[in-house]
């Protein structure tokens, strides 16, 4: 013996809530799009030779987007097509020191810091509009 489909009652409801959940998920984090960020990066008015940047959304509620992060090269960063359009925080990660030329380290040696520990963004919040973005970062000490 079949039962025939309930249409007005609760059984009919589970597809309309359904979509309507799955579009609402859909449109989460759909902002103005993924724009490109390039630009300098400086310390006491010279190039930072290395180290990474991260641009974080901070808007959008619950789920304002994916941060996106790159290298700093001789002085430069580029990010194409990653960084979600809106607010967004700014953070410099310093790259990892090595040992000098030469020297023999034991098992355990800490390596010397790099010239760059410690430093953040002067400025650490803007605000990315979609397509192109030049944003450059001056590195400070902290509370300066």
């Amino acid at each position: 013996m079949s039962k025939a489909p309930i249409v007005g009652g609760r059984r009919g409801l589970w597809v309309p809530a359904v979509l309507g959940f799955a579009v609402s998920l859909a449109l989460v984090g759909c902002g103005g799009g993924a724009a490109n960020v390039t630009g300098k990066v400086t310390h006491d008015g010279k190039d930072v030779t290395g180290g990474t940047v991260q641009f974080s959304p901070t808007g959008g509620g619950n789920n304002p987007g994916k941060a996106a992060a790159g290298p700093v090269e001789n002085g430069t960063y580029k990010l194409d097509d990653k960084v979600p359009a809106g607010k967004a925080k700014v953070t410099y990660q310093a790259p990892p020191a090595a040992f000098p030329e030469g020297a023999s380290p034991k098992p355990g040696d800490t390596p010397p810091k790099s010239p760059y520990e410690g430093l953040v963004p002067k400025v650490t919040e803007v605000d990315i509009k979609a397509g192109s973005n030049k944003v450059d970062i001056e590195l400070v000490t902290p509370g300066k």
